[in-house]
């Protein structure tokens, strides 16, 4: 018998796959059909397997800069580099 304690997210992901189950927009992944094909047991076991979904990163606060691509940082130190040989 499975734990008394889900997992972190078990039950918004349930239902986010209820929701597109009962013809919410799209959006519910798999789990719709997990749940329609082989029930809330196997789609309890499945999610479970799962990693954790990935959080987007934070937005920026306002007023910062922006992180430069890697090139920039390289050709950054390739000009320093270049003046400090001088």
């Amino acid at each position: 018998m499975p734990s008394a304690a889900a997992p972190a997210g078990l039950a918004a992901a349930y239902e986010q796959a209820r929701a597109a189950a009962l013809g919410s927009p799209p959006g519910g992944g798999h789990g719709a059909a997990v749940i329609h094909s082989r029930g809330v047991a196997a789609w309890i076991q499945v999610s479970a397997a799962l990693p954790a979904a990935r959080q987007p990163p934070p937005a920026p606060v306002p007023g910062t800069p922006a992180a430069a691509p890697p090139v920039v940082s390289v050709l950054a130190a390739m000009t320093l580099a270049a003046l400090a040989a001088r």
